[in-house]
C-alpha cells in the first residue's frame, strides 16, 4: 500500500541527516590492517607510476581485486593526496549513493515515507556504517547493485522502462570491475528468483535475458579479456586462486550457518524487526519487483553461505534489502497501527540500545586507554534505549519510530567523532617515522621485512616496498648480502623470529599496541585486548639461503 508522502522539506533533512555519521572524521584512525590497505595502496602506487590498467600492490600487479575501487581513489588522491581521506571519502559518497538508491526503492514499492523510513535504516545500520568506512571494493558494488535494482524496478514491476532497465545492466556491468563476474550470479541470480516466486508471473521475455548479459559483459568484461591477453598468469591467479579456490575450498573452516549466526549481532538493531516484516507479508502474493529485495537478500545469504571463504563484508548487498523489508514495519508503527506487537518492537530496540552501550562499557573498562572518548557513545546509547523503553511502554507508535531512527544515527556520529581514540592503538605511521629515522641518522636505507604476518599498511606509511617472511629462509633471502634490516613482527612470534635466524642479533627500536576487535576479549575480557607490534633492526651475516626467488613481496 502506497502511503502519504512527506513535505519536501522533511525529505531532504532526513536524507541530509543520514550522510552525517557517513561524512565525519574520515580522517581517522590510520589504515586498518590487514583489509583497508589492499585498497588504499594500489591507487597510491598508479600516483608514483604504475600501469592505471593493471594496478600494482607493494611494486608487484595486484590480481585478487579488479581496478574499479583503485580507479576511483586515484582520482581522489589527486585532488586530496593519498591519506586516508583521500581514499576513505569516496567511499563515504559511493554509500550515500546506496542510501538515496535504497529510498529510491522504498519509494517505489510503499511510498516516499517508507522510502525515508528505509534509508534512514540503512544508514543507522551499525555494521553497515563501520564496512562502508574500511573495504572500498565491496561498498563500490553494493552501490553500484542497489541502485541497478532501483533503475530496473520499474520494469520489473510490468511497466515497460526498457532504458532504465539497460542502464541497470550497465552499472551490473560496472560493478564486474569491482569485484568480478560473481555480481551476475549474485543479482541476476536474485532476479531469476524473485521471477519464480512472483505472482502475476511476467513472460520470461520481458526480462530480456540474452540483451541483458550481452550489455552487462560488453561493459565489464573488456578488462579482463585485456589483462588476460596481456599477463599469462591472470586467469590463473584471478579466477583460480582468488574466485574458485575461494569458493570451493574446505567447507569445514566455516561452517553453513556462519552467515545465520553472524547477522544475529552484524544487523542489529533492525534484524530484531525482521519477523514482524516477515509475519505481515505471510501469504501475500507479491511481482517481481516486489519480491525482489527479499530474493536479493535470501539468495545473497544462500549464495555465500555454499562458499569456503566467508567474510562478514560479504554480506554487505544484504543490508539495503533489509532495510527496505523492515520499513513497512517501522511505517506502520508511526501510523499507529499494531499497537499489539509496538511495545515487543520497541522495548527490543530499547535493550538493543542498551546492550550495546554496556558492551563499549565493558570494552572501555578491559581496555582504559580508549576512555573518556567512547563516554558520549555510551551516553546516546543509554539515554536512547531508556527512552525507547518508555516510549514502547505508553504505545506511542511516532515516538518509538523517530527514537530508534534518530537514536542510531546519533550513536553512529558519535562514534565517528571519538575514532580519533583509535590513532593510538595504530602503530605502524609511528613505526614509520622511526624507520626514517634511523636511515637518515645512519645515512643508509635498510630492507624492511615484516616475519609471519603482511603488515600492508607499512608500505603506505613508509612510501617504498616491503617485503613479507613466512620463516627465516625468506628473511635471509629478502637480506641478501645486507648485514642490516628492519623487521616488524608482532610480540607473540617474536621468538619464533629469534629461532628462524639464530645468527641475526635483535636491536629493539620501537613497539606499538594494536588493538584487537574481538567480542571475547574486548567485552568479555577474557584475554589482552591489544597486541604490542615490535619493529626490530636485525643485524649480523645471514646463512646462506636455498635458492629462492625475493620478490618485493605483494599483497597478500
Amino acid at each position: 500500500m502506497v502511503t502519504a508522502a512527506p513535505s519536501r522539506g522533511r525529505l531532504l533533512l532526513c536524507l541530509a541527516l543520514c550522510a552525517v555519521p557517513y561524512l565525519v572524521g574520515l580522517g581517522t584512525p590510520a589504515l586498518w590492517d590487514h583489509n583497508e590497505p589492499l585498497y588504499a595502496q594500489p591507487p597510491k602506487e598508479v600516483l608514483e607510476g604504475a600501469p592505471f590498467l593493471a594496478p600494482t600492490c607493494n611494486g608487484v600487479t595486484y590480481y585478487p581485486h579488479p581496478p574499479l575501487s583503485t580507479w576511483i581513489t586515484y582520482v581522489a588522491y589527486t585532488v586530496l593526496g593519498p591519506s586516508e581521506l583521500g581514499h576513505r571519502l569516496p567511499m563515504a559518497l559511493a554509500t550515500l549513493v546506496t542510501i538515496f538508491a535504497t529510498f529510491s526503492i522504498g519509494r517505489r514499492l510503499g511510498g516516499e515515507r517508507i522510502g525515508v523510513i528505509a534509508a534512514l535504516v540503512l544508514a543507522g545500520s551499525p555494521k553497515f556504517w563501520l564496512l562502508a568506512r574500511q573495504l572500498s571494493g565491496d561498498v563500490y558494488l553494493v552501490a553500484l547493485g542497489t541502485s541497478a535494482v532501483a533503475l530496473a524496478l520499474p520494469h520489473l514491476m510490468g511497466e515497460t522502462r526498457l532504458r532504465r532497465y539497460m542502464a541497470a545492466n550497465v552499472l551490473i556491468g560496472v560493478a564486474f570491475l569491482a569485484k568480478g563476474p560473481v555480481v551476475l550470479v549474485l543479482y541476476g541470480g536474485a532476479v531469476l528468483f524473485a521471477w519464480f516466486g512472483a505472482r502475476p508471473r511476467l513472460p520470461f521475455r520481458h526480462l530480456r535475458p540474452v540483451t541483458s548479459v550481452l550489455v552487462t559483459l560488453a561493459v565489464g568484461a573488456p578488462w579482463f579479456v585485456g589483462m588476460a591477453l596481456t599477463h599469462d598468469e591472470f586467469i590463473a591467479a584471478f579466477f583460480g586462486r582468488y574466485t574458485v579456490d575461494r569458493f570451493f575450498g574446505d567447507l569445514g573452516f566455516r561452517g553453513v550457518t556462519f552467515y545465520l549466526v553472524a547477522l544475529l549481532g552484524d544487523a542489529q538493531p533492525w534484524i530484531v524487526l525482521l519477523p514482524f516484516a516477515l509475519w505481515r507479508r505471510r501469504g501475500r502474493r507479491g511481482t517481481l519487483g516486489e519480491r525482489l529485495p527479499g530474493a536479493l537478500a535470501l539468495w545473497t545469504l544462500v549464495f555465500f553461505s555454499l562458499s569456503a571463504g566467508k567474510r562478514n563484508v560479504y554480506m554487505l548487498p544484504l543490508y539495503p534489502m533489509l532495510a527496505v523489508m523492515v520499513a513497512p514495519v517501522l511505517e506502520a508503527a508511526w501510523r499507529g497501527r499494531g499497537r499489539g506487537w509496538l511495545v515487543a518492537a520497541g522495548a527490543l530496540l530499547g535493550t538493543a540500545a542498551l546492550v550495546a552501550g554496556a558492551c563499549l562499557w565493558l570494552m572501555q573498562g578491559n581496555e582504559p586507554r580508549i576512555a573518556p572518548d567512547v563516554f558520549v557513545p555510551i551516553g546516546v546509547l543509554g539515554v536512547s534505549g531508556v527512552a525507547l523503553w518508555v516510549a514502547a511502554l505508553r504505545r506511542s507508535g511516532r515516538a518509538v519510530v523517530g527514537l530508534a531512527l534518530a537514536s542510531a544515527l546519533a550513536a553512529l556520529t558519535a562514534t565517528a567523532l571519538s575514532l580519533d581514540a583509535l590513532d593510538r592503538f595504530r602503530p605502524v605511521p609511528a613505526l614509520a617515522d622511526t624507520i626514517r629515522a634511523s636511515e637518515a641518522e645512519a645515512d643508509a636505507q635498510r630492507p624492511v621485512i615484516t616475519f609471519a604476518t603482511p603488515v600492508h599498511s607499512m608500505r603506505f606509511y613508509l612510501g617504498r616496498p616491503t617485503r613479507v617472511a613466512h620463516d627465516g629462509d625468506d628473511v635471509r633471502a629478502h637480506m641478501g648480502p645486507r648485514t642490516e634490516a628492519y623487521v616488524l613482527v608482532y610480540e607473540h612470534r617474536v621468538e619464533r623470529l629469534r629461532k628462524a635466524v639464530p645468527e641475526l642479533a635483535f636491536e629493539e627500536l620501537a613497539r606499538g599496541p594494536e588493538l584487537r576487535f574481538n567480542f571475547a576479549n574486548n567485552v568479555l575480557g577474557r584475554r589482552r585486548s591489544t597486541r604490542d607490534l615490535v619493529l626490530y633492526l636485525a643485524r649480523g651475516t645471514p646463512k646462506d639461503a636455498p635458492p629462492r626467488p625475493a620478490p618485493v613481496g605483494g599483497c597478500e
